[in-house]
Parts: C-alpha cells; sequence; structure tokens
C-alpha cells in the first residue's frame, strides 16, 4: 500500500517466477497474467487470486502449463474474454472455465460477463458465493468421480 492509502494493482509476468519449482501462486491484486508460451509450472498444485482482474485465455494458459494443479481459489476476480463483445445487445455470452486436474475449487464474487460453464472432471469440493442472477452449469464427465462437498451461498434473492 502506499503512503497515500491506495491500493496498487501490478502486472506479473508469470516467466520470471520459479516454474520447475512453484508449488503455491497466491497473488493478489494482480492484472495481466501473462505466461511466456514456454512456460511450465510441472509441480504447481494451488492456485490463489484475489481481487485480480484476469483473461481467461491467459488464465487457461497458466492452469494448461500446471498438470497438477489440484485447488483453484478465485476470489473477488473478474473474468474478462477478448471474444466477449458483440454489437448485438441482446447476445447473452457464456464464460467457458476448464479445470482439468482440480479437485478443489472455489469461486467467491467473480464477476463475468454472461453465464460461467464450469468444466472439472475431478471435481470433489466446490464452493460458490455470488450472485444468484448471474447463472451457471458445472459440466460433468459422463461417469463423474464423487462429489464429497458442494457449498453454495447466493448473495441476493430470486425473485
Amino acid at each position: 500500500m502506499s503512503s497515500s492509502g491506495s491500493v496498487r494493482i501490478y502486472d506479473i509476468k508469470l516467466a520470471s517466477l520459479p516454474s520447475n519449482t512453484l508449488r503455491v501462486l497466491d497473488l493478489t491484486n494482480c492484472r495481466n497474467l501473462t505466461p511466456a508460451t514456454a512456460t511450465a509450472f510441472p509441480r504447481l498444485d494451488t492456485l490463489r487470486l484475489r481481487h485480480c482482474t484476469a483473461n481467461i485465455d491467459d488464465l487457461h494458459r497458466v492452469i494448461d502449463a500446471a498438470p497438477v494443479l489440484a485447488t483453484v481459489h478465485l476470489e473477488f476476480v473478474y473474468l474478462v474474454s477478448d471474444g466477449q463483445y458483440s454489437s448485438d445487445v441482446w447476445t447473452v455470452w457464456s464464460t467457458r472455465l476448464r479445470f482439468p486436474a482440480a479437485t478443489v475449487l472455489v469461486l467467491i464474487n467473480c464477476d463475468t460477463t454472461g453465464a460461467m460453464e464450469i468444466y472439472a472432471p475431478r471435481l470433489r469440493s466446490f464452493t460458490y458465493k455470488g450472485d444468484a442472477v448471474q447463472p451457471f452449469d458445472l459440466i460433468s464427465p459422463p461417469s463423474p468421480p464423487d462429489m464429497a462437498l458442494v457449498n453454495l451461498h447466493f448473495t441476493h434473492a430470486f425473485y
């Protein structure tokens, strides 16, 4: 925090991190996750983003570079996509999030344009806290694993 009390937001270049040994990546007040094309996170098992803005394609590049990423915790994250804009005001966009290795997924007050589709075939624990007006679909494989915990907390009542 600066001496004036304001919060600063930083761009981070993930290529500058110790990618071969990193196990936990915990970022607050960041934007523009920009992984280098050759960056791999072979041991990353936990990703936590708080108060961040993330391009969905960049987030997926990080997830794809982390084959053992088991825990994903997104809190107050604004998810944007390059393809979400249209001159047709009636278009409803769907944000597709995929977490192929995640067994624990926490989404707290995350914001997207339109609905969310969440694909997490190994998921065992799912926590969602957010606006009930924003629809989401949790897409499971044909034979889903044993879901052990689902915690849903909707912050606005249905009308």
